[in-house]
């Protein structure tokens, strides 16, 4: 696998590395954003070290050069191999076999269709920068207009977001050593009805093959994942789908993967894949009385909810579904009489993640909704962390002190309002954390 370790290239990746981790080293310091402060102080000593190191691969030491191989994307074939980088604060790479969504409920407000119409299109399918406000368009001129980046091509392309499964991109978690947060079609939807099937089996191919990574899968089509985990169990059983898409990666992959992990494969791994968190996204209580049940009935090790932006108050406990009163956080019912029954159909939430909205025109984040989830979840011993209270956050009492209009930055600074050092006192002792970085 070539790599670059020149010193020119490895100046270039310490200049990235020691800025970024002496940042969040302050966060963690702070409180803020979720980091973990040893994590972060030991990756910004190793950066530091290939820095006074001059640079010099051959110079560092054996765990400076390995962060080094694993911050330089790797080529295969003649192909570009490597995650993505990202500032979400829960993961550290993501990976995107699939991209694209067919949704249209959150469409006006998706910060992933903004990113890949206005900013990504243009460079991923060859549109000149003159060209780029005609994304998701027809071009009127029809391939004769010219620029400065030279003639146009007459691109036509019916939405650029459109749900596509990317087979060249499938192994790139095979080729990463050390082990990741990784955060699975974060530009898009894995489930998403355009998505076969089999694709979906051979994303979960690639996981099951990467015992070292832990992969978090979020979707808003959680009828789709209920359906996809009955359809694996009706087809075939989950052993036997991971080991032959496991094979059949292994013909499109390169030494490197044989040499890390060698010959073994995936068989006799557990089902549900131990090291996969699967979790669906609300906003409204509509949102978790629909999507979370069909969650808490699909077969998973893991399971959570992203509850951001969060636009109202949501109750966890007594979701109006079939059964009235369901219980998210206990696996269970509550009938009219108050009365707690436990269900064996179905498993308890293990994370709960909450925030409010950033942005330009955010829709307003009530911290009492926040505090809410936060005493939901601690009451039934179930994880929960704030990962921001949004950059239009308040409260009542709040808001009648400032009638209604809340200064910007006044919890904090951020455009997310995610540093819990300017949170209420109360606020910011309820936070928590996020299970899979405090135990990796």
């Amino acid at each position: 696998m070539p790599i670059d370790t020149s010193v020119k290239n490895v100046e270039r990746l310490v200049e990235i590395h020691v800025n970024r981790y002496a940042n969040r080293v302050r966060l963690a310091k702070s409180g803020g954003r979720g980091y973990n402060l040893g994590e972060c102080e030991r990756y910004l000593a190793i950066w530091q070290s290939v820095e006074q190191a001059g640079c010099d691969f051959s110079k560092c030491s054996k765990a400076a050069q390995n962060e080094i191989c694993d911050a330089i994307p790797r080529t295969s074939r003649g192909k570009t191999m490597a995650l993505g980088h990202t500032n979400i604060p829960y993961l550290t790479r993501l990976y995107h076999p699939t991209t694209g969504c067919s949704g249209t409920g959150c469409a006006a407000r998706c910060w992933a269709r903004d990113l890949v119409r206005n900013r990504l299109a243009g460079t991923m399918r060859g549109l000149p920068e003159h060209c780029q406000h005609l994304i998701g368009t027809r071009c009127e001129g029809q391939g004769t207009c010219a620029g400065e980046k030279g003639v146009c091509n007459g691109w036509v392309e019916a939405d650029p977001f459109a749900p596509t499964f990317h087979a060249d991109r499938l192994a790139d978690p095979l080729r990463a050593r050390k082990p990741q947060v990784i955060g699975v079609s974060f530009l898009g939807d894995l489930f998403d009805a355009a998505i076969t099937d089999e694709q979906i089996a051979a994303v979960f191919g690639v996981m099951a093959a990467c015992p070292q990574h832990t992969f978090i899968v979020l979707t808003k089509q959680a009828a789709r994942l209920e359906a996809w985990h009955t359809w694996l169990d009706r087809t075939q059983d989950a052993g036997h789908w991971t080991e032959c898409h496991w094979h059949a990666m292994r013909e499109d992959t390169d030494a490197g993967y044989v040499e890390t992990h060698g010959d073994e494969g995936p068989s006799g791994r557990p089902w549900p894949l131990p090291n996969i968190w699967t979790g669906v996204s609300v906003s409204t209580q509509p949102d978790a009385d629909a999507r979370i049940p069909h969650l808490l009935r699909t077969p998973a090790a893991h399971r959570w909810v992203s509850v951001e932006p969060m636009l109202e108050g949501i109750d966890l406990t007594h979701l109006r579904h079939a059964r009235a009163g369901l219980d998210a956080l206990r696996a269970g019912s509550w009938s009219p009489a108050g009365k707690f029954v436990g269900r064996g159909d179905i498993s308890a939430l293990d994370f709960v993640l909450a925030g409010g909205e950033s942005g330009p025109g955010a829709r307003p984040c009530d911290l009492d909704w926040l505090r809410s989830v936060a005493r939901q979840c601690r009451a039934a011993g179930v994880h929960c962390w704030v990962k921001q209270v949004g950059s239009n956050p308040g409260d009542t009492t709040t808001q009648e002190r400032w009638g209604g209009s809340l200064p910007r930055g006044m919890f904090g600074y951020g455009r997310a309002g995610e540093d819990a050092a300017g949170w209420p006192a109360d606020l910011r002792e309820m936070r928590g954390s996020v299970p899979w970085l405090v135990h990796p």
